[in-house]
């Protein structure tokens, strides 16, 4: 028994694995990154330029592409019955921004993992979540879990 404990204390101890992950984050609402504003985005520092482009939601351009993501967001939702899927269907096609639809995510998840299984949901979400910024977690900016 005292060599059991013996051997055990001599031993080196288990590496640990800490398992990294991106977290997506939602877009600013209704103003959307003009040019080199990832850099204050990434960094938090301010972009002092003067004379920011025309937002991209007064534009096709960007009333397309808010026109494309809702139609997967649906799409995601295309075989849910019942009036749950509805309602976040309506919901949907309100949104007037990237920023709203991200909302909106967790919904299409839970609607999801109830009528299929969580996997398919991660799968699902993982599909919108491509529209959306990511925010690594080795950038050192935001925290990504409570201490």
């Amino acid at each position: 028994m005292f060599a059991t404990a013996l051997l055990r204390l001599l031993k080196p101890a288990p590496e640990i694995t800490v398992w990294m992950h991106s977290r997506v984050c939602p877009p600013k609402t209704l103003h959307p990154l003009r040019a080199g504003q990832w850099r204050e985005w990434l960094t938090g520092i301010p972009d002092t330029r003067i004379g920011a482009e025309p937002s991209a939601h007064s534009s096709p351009r960007g009333n397309a592409q808010l026109t494309n993501v809702r139609g997967e967001f649906i799409d995601a939702l295309d075989d849910i019955p019942g009036h749950a899927a509805d309602d976040a269907i309506a919901q949907i096609y309100a949104a007037r921004s990237m920023h709203e639809l991200w909302h909106l995510r967790l919904d299409v998840f839970n609607l999801v993992s109830c009528q299929h299984t969580q996997t398919e949901a991660d799968h699902r979400l993982a599909q919108l979540n491509r529209h959306f910024p990511t925010r690594s977690p080795r950038s050192g900016f935001g925290v990504l879990g409570g201490r």
